[in-house]
């Protein structure tokens, strides 16, 4: 029996204030952070925003704790759920928060929208807290901070990204705030090879670039990045990633003519997307792929044809909605002409085409070689392979390779491909069906499921296509993303990356005399003309300089028909490890003599025990209307349209892809804690004295 003369039992009063306190240290932190982000945070400290963190962390603990504490206990549980949910609620919404964010780590997709903008000056926070405690060594510039290891030679990259700073901030104009760059050798929060506002993370300490340049391409390309972000309120504006990491891959060291190789490079590999792609709602955010290499030639363009004020203005006030009326307001041309600039760049910037007359008329006869006999070679076999070739220009081949393999490890392997291949000068396509299945080591026969994939380039109208299975539709993508140009530079590149052997006559040895870094180790050793009951033979013995590289050719013999255009017979090939590939060439009675097949035979280290087979089916020589090159001629059964073109960026998941499950626990809980608390949990205890209870006389 309690004493009357005793205070009342007060219950659960820290509990209700423990929640207030929480709702209040998240809502001060989150108005904290606003508050930076609208200032424009450059190199917050970390007290701040993590002193505000950690006083909302040890509220919201506390509110839990103090909550499953009073729950196992009681009294009066329902008043104690309902504070506890209502407290737990603005962790459980910050969890979500945080993991928002944290998608950004691993993410090439980056969106500063209103939920991110709040986190980067806590992220920023946490950066600079780190980095004082994992870097020991701050070398301060006249434009960067290096935070890095300890390092020899870490005065003088200082003293070279000083002297690039400057020349980024020349090219944008030369305004600048005078703000330093905090340029990191390594890694925060997990991440590195990033930017974040006024922090570059590059590479370690120490590393420096190729060439003897002081700066590893990484470093340059990063803080470039922040000298932009110095120019304009980077989190206030929506500019496409083509020209964000555009502006950054134009200012990383490499000179313009290999940027605009890769992009030819990129052109001949089908992979070149038209800048009315790279900035549609497919890749308007994707910091990834082509982005880099032909952001950074529109970036090139613009300043050069327009000026560091007009790239500034385009890069702060364009939007994805209305990017290209953006560009015709600020630069007075649209999308497709600054294509046409861009891609005229990579032309003219693009190798010369291979040339076999200059590759072979380059080899030089060794002193056993008589210099007349190889020079009549020479010619007789470029004027045979010119006939060849012109006989192809148009022309319909059905052709079939099998093959079949035994690998040392993983056993034996075979299959079969067929193409049929159409070239009509501009026209080019090219369908083509793989077959080769495996069931446990044995192989089945036929070799099965097939996959076909077909390409067509003409003009008007370029597009590949694939099938699964005989009878399935064909799924069309008709390059919907470039320019028709574009389009049909891809399709025949691609067309011919798929196609055929090349059916011409001569053998791969010849062919490959056209790669200057093959070629400049080849010698010709041995030509010898001898009569044969077939006729007239050319036997050819090349030897290959391969020093240090066990694996690489030793030497090759070839066997010409000199009666018949230097029509190759026949290939050895010899490794310096002892493997060895043998060819044999077969052609048909026709003038000019037009390969028909082809036999290769490998065995030794690293050939596999290889035997492959490739045969002409059918061939016909003459003229191919446009038609045949439509889908309706060219694919043998129903077609269907297919996206693929148009299909967005996306990233890998991850944890933090489960955002929405704090997020959605966080409002339930809030809802759930405030239904509770009309029900009665927001009833103070003794407020309504007990049924029967009296008080003491």
């Amino acid at each position: 029996m309690s004493d009357p003369g005793s205070p009342p039992i007060r219950r659960f009063p820290e509990l209700p204030a423990l929640a207030i306190a929480a709702w209040a240290t998240w809502l001060g932190w989150l108005g904290l952070m606003l508050a930076m982000t609208a200032a424009g945070p450059w190199h917050p400290h970390f007290f701040p925003a993590t002193a505000t963190l950690g006083l909302f962390l040890v509220a919201w603990l506390a509110v839990v704790i103090g909550g499953i504490w009073r729950l196992a206990r009681g009294p009066d549980r329902p008043r104690a759920a309902t504070w506890l949910l209502l407290g737990v609620a603005p962790g459980l919404i910050f969890a979500a928060h945080g993991m928002y964010g944290l998608r950004l780590n691993a993410s090439r997709l980056l969106v500063l929208d209103a939920a991110i903008r709040p986190l980067v000056p806590l992220g920023a926070s946490l950066m600079d807290l780190e980095a004082r405690l994992r870097y020991p060594e701050w070398t301060e510039g006249a434009t960067v901070v290096m935070i890095a290891e300890p390092s020899p030679i870490a005065r003088d990259q200082v003293a070279a990204m000083d002297e690039h700073v400057r020349a980024l901030r020349a090219r944008l104009g030369g305004r600048s705030s005078g703000r330093k760059i905090h340029w990191v050798r390594g890694p925060l929060l997990g991440a590195d090879g990033r930017a974040a506002l006024g922090i570059g993370m590059g590479s370690r300490a120490g590393e420096a670039g190729a060439e003897d340049d002081p700066l590893a391409h990484v470093d340059r390309h990063e803080v470039a990045h922040c000298v932009l972000n110095d120019f304009v309120p980077a989190l206030t504006i929506d500019p496409p990633a083509l020209l964000i990491e555009g502006w950054a891959e134009a200012n990383a060291g490499r000179s313009r003519g290999d940027v605009r190789r890769q992009v030819w490079r990129m052109r001949e590999d089908g992979e070149e997307r038209s800048l009315r792609s790279l900035v549609g709602p497919a890749w308007y955010h994707a910091h990834a792929g082509a982005v880099y290499p032909q952001g950074a030639i529109l970036v090139d363009h613009i300043l050069d044809a327009h000026g560091p004020e007009k790239f500034l203005e385009l890069y702060r006030t364009c939007r994805p909605a209305t990017f290209e009326a953006d560009c015709r307001r600020v630069l007075g041309v649209g999308l497709d002409e600054l294509d046409a600039a861009c891609r005229a760049e990579v032309d003219r910037a693009a190798p010369s085409e291979p040339d076999l007359v200059a590759a072979l008329a380059a080899l030089e006869p060794g002193p056993d070689v008589d210099a007349a006999a190889w020079a009549s070679f020479v010619g007789e076999f470029l004027a045979g392979a010119e006939r060849s070739n012109r006989a192809h220009d148009q022309a319909r081949v059905a052709s079939e390779m099998e093959w079949s393999a035994r690998h040392p490890t993983e056993g034996p392997a075979r299959g079969k491909v067929r193409w049929t291949y159409l070239h009509s000068e501009p026209f080019h396509a090219v369908v083509v069906e793989e077959s080769g299945t495996k069931e446990g080591d044995v192989w089945s026969t036929p070799p099965g499921p097939s996959r076909w994939s077909a390409w067509s380039a003409t003009p008007g109208r370029s597009f590949r296509a694939t099938r699964e299975a005989p009878g399935e539709p064909w799924v069309l993508d008709e390059y919907r993303d470039a320019t028709a140009e574009a389009a049909y530079s891809r399709a025949r590149a691609e067309a011919e990356r798929h196609g055929p052997p090349d059916p011409t006559p001569g053998v791969s040895v010849l062919q490959r005399t056209q790669r200057p870094d093959f070629a400049a180790r080849l010698s010709v050793t041995e030509l010898v003309t001898s009569p044969g009951p077939g006729g007239r033979r050319a036997r050819l013995r090349l030897e290959y300089e391969a020093v240090g590289e066990p694996e690489a050719p030793e030497s090759f013999e070839c066997v010409f028909d000199a009666d018949r255009g230097m029509a190759a017979l026949s290939e050895v090939c010899r490794f310096k490890d002892g493997g060895e590939t043998k060819t044999s060439y077969r052609h048909d009675d026709g003038d000019p003599p037009l390969l028909r097949s082809w036999r290769l035979t490998a065995v030794g280290p690293g050939r596999n025990d290889r035997v492959v087979d490739w045969s002409v089916i059918d061939r016909r020589l003459g003229p191919i209307p446009e038609e045949a090159f439509a889908p309706e001629a060219l694919l043998d059964g129903p077609v269907v349209a297919s996206t693929s073109s148009d299909a967005p960026w996306t990233d890998p998941e991850t944890f933090a892809d489960w955002y929405p499950a704090p997020l959605a626990a966080g409002v339930a809980a809030a809802l759930a804690g405030t239904a509770l608390g009309l029900l009665g949990g927001f009833r103070r205890p003794g407020a309504c004295p007990s049924p029967g209870r009296t008080e003491a006389a």
